[in-house]
């Protein structure tokens, strides 16, 4: 059964992410300076040891922060409302399954001062009856948009 496309919100950010490339940059940077400190420098053996172990420790972080960045680009799909249910990058709900929703505010205090807040940021919190729970950033996806589309289709 083919249903029709009521609603498609597509992503602020457009896929790619060149900070996955600057990572990756960082890590192939922090290889192979630990390479060459094995191979090349003239430090003693334990202080060339401890400072490749150090750059392979950091190269290694960098390498996994690229690679959680790929990861997040490749999952994030535009989310569709049909005239039953709605896609997420998620998955799928049908609307006599969503059971909540909601735009939550969250905001991050300053360690010094707990009454400054220093960083907020919204996101719209869809949650199912069975107890699952699609969490759309506004740095991602329009979701006044989606929340005001969504809360004329659910009733």
């Amino acid at each position: 059964m083919n249903e029709k496309v009521l609603y498609k919100f597509p992503l602020l950010r457009h896929g790619f992410d060149y900070t996955f490339l600057i990572y990756l940059l960082v890590a192939i940077l922090l290889g192979l300076s630990a390479w060459y400190v094995l191979k090349r420098s003239r430090l003693d053996i334990n202080r060339k040891n401890v400072l490749a172990m150090f750059l392979g420790f950091l190269a290694f972080i960098a390498l996994g922060v690229a690679g959680l960045k790929w990861i997040s680009v490749l999952k994030l799909q535009p989310v569709v409302l049909y005239t039953t249910k709605l896609v997420t990058p998620y998955g799928s709900a049908p609307y006599i399954q969503i059971q909540d929703f909601g735009i939550k505010l969250e905001r991050k205090s300053s360690l010094l001062y707990p009454d400054v807040y220093r960083d907020s940021a919204r996101y719209l919190m869809i949650s199912e009856k069975q107890g699952k729970t699609h969490v759309l950033s506004e740095g991602d996806y329009q979701i006044d948009s989606i929340y005001a589309a969504l809360s004329r289709l659910v009733e």
